[in-house]
């Protein structure tokens, strides 16, 4: 595969869903992804955990700062941090908690725009992953399953189809 590499399964993702569904309120308290014109991600609901200074240059400005919602999931940040670790990451970027509804979808786009595209690496931790949510990019496409960590090229023009009976 070019696109992906899946790089790790089993991790224990339960407490970090607990915690998310303890807290409803943090989904979409940003809606900055679905919002601008043209957006890909019209049909996502997003907890932003990290991400750039409001009112910053999303596709220049290098640096993403906490957001309420990461010191509000304190578990969840030991993971994030877990993950940086394991793939001997050096600087922090955007980390968002992303939720697809069953029959909604990610419409295709690359990620090419800006300093922070060509910056960072591009990581996915699947927090619940069902068969028939598909993530495809170039010709290949995968279903990540629960408990995995993948690397991918997000780079290459990418979207997301949730074909599963769940988010």
């Amino acid at each position: 595969m070019r696109y992906f590499y899946r790089l790790a399964e089993g991790i224990r993702v339960l407490p970090m869903m607990a915690a998310i569904a303890r807290q409803p309120g943090l989904w979409n308290e940003d809606q900055m992804r679905q919002k601008f014109d043209q957006s890909p991600h019209s049909q996502v609901d997003d907890i932003l955990l990290r991400f750039g200074a409001p009112g910053e240059d999303v596709g220049h400005d290098l640096e993403a700062v906490d957001r309420p919602a990461m010191r509000a999931l304190p578990n969840v940040k030991d993971e994030v941090l877990n993950v940086m670790r394991a793939v001997s990451g050096a600087r922090l970027g955007r980390v968002i908690i992303t939720r697809l509804e069953a029959g909604k979808k990610i419409a295709p786009h690359a990620d090419t725009q800006g300093e922070y595209a060509k910056y960072y690496t591009r990581y996915h931790l699947v927090l619940q992953g069902l068969p028939g949510s598909l993530f495809i990019c170039g010709d290949e496409t995968v279903c990540m399953q629960t408990g995995e960590l993948w690397w991918f090229d997000a780079s290459a023009e990418h979207s997301v189809v949730n074909n599963s009976k769940d988010d």
